[in-house]
């Protein structure tokens, strides 16, 4: 039989780390040829991530000058979409290093939502929906891409990195963190 692991903590949670990938901070990143069309219309963004250090500026994932980014400025989160930004948005529960959180974005209709572990933070960024806006750069997963110039590394782990082409609703984000046991995109909702 294959190990497993599988990770309890004393109060009692549970996340499987089975494929995570490790970003050290420095100049590791992956960077796709992926180039979301449709964030003009409404479009979803989610990862589970384990920060290894809160300190400074550190991006989760990015499409460059065409803004579809996310990610940490200490203990604090900050979102890119479309045409406008929105920084230092406080974030319930608080990050710990050394801790899983489900992290997700969605672009509604004009309105940007910030979700941790399933639950909306009080911030919300608007923008403005255009065709224009769409990303002309691949996504990159642990930095931010800068107009071809790598910046704002991770220092976490990161997995289950995926991006729907329509605004999940507050209950499909929640049944995407699932309870922290990992979630099946190809047959779920």
């Amino acid at each position: 039989m294959f190990p497993t692991r599988r990770i309890t903590t004393s109060g009692g949670d549970v996340f499987r780390d089975e494929f995570s990938l490790a970003f050290d901070g420095t100049t590791e990143y992956v960077l796709t040829d992926f180039k979301a069309d449709y964030i003009h219309t409404n479009a979803t963004f989610a990862m589970w991530v384990k920060m290894n250090d809160l300190t400074g500026s550190q991006t989760m994932g990015s499409h460059s000058s065409k803004r579809w980014y996310f990610g940490f400025q200490g203990a604090n989160a900050f979102i890119g979409v479309a045409n406008n930004a929105s920084t230092d948005i406080t974030i319930t529960p608080t990050p710990v290093a050394g801790q899983w959180l489900h992290y997700a974005v969605t672009a509604i209709d004009g309105t940007a939502t910030v979700y941790i572990n399933g639950i909306a933070q009080s911030t919300t960024l608007s923008y403005t929906q255009s065709s224009a806006n769409n990303p002309v750069d691949g996504f990159a997963i642990g930095a931010r891409n800068n107009g071809g110039t790598m910046q704002s590394f991770m220092n976490a782990n990161i997995s289950e990195v995926v991006q729907y082409d329509k605004g999940l609703s507050a209950s499909e984000i929640k049944t995407l963190y699932n309870g922290r046991e990992p979630y099946n995109h190809k047959e779920g909702v």
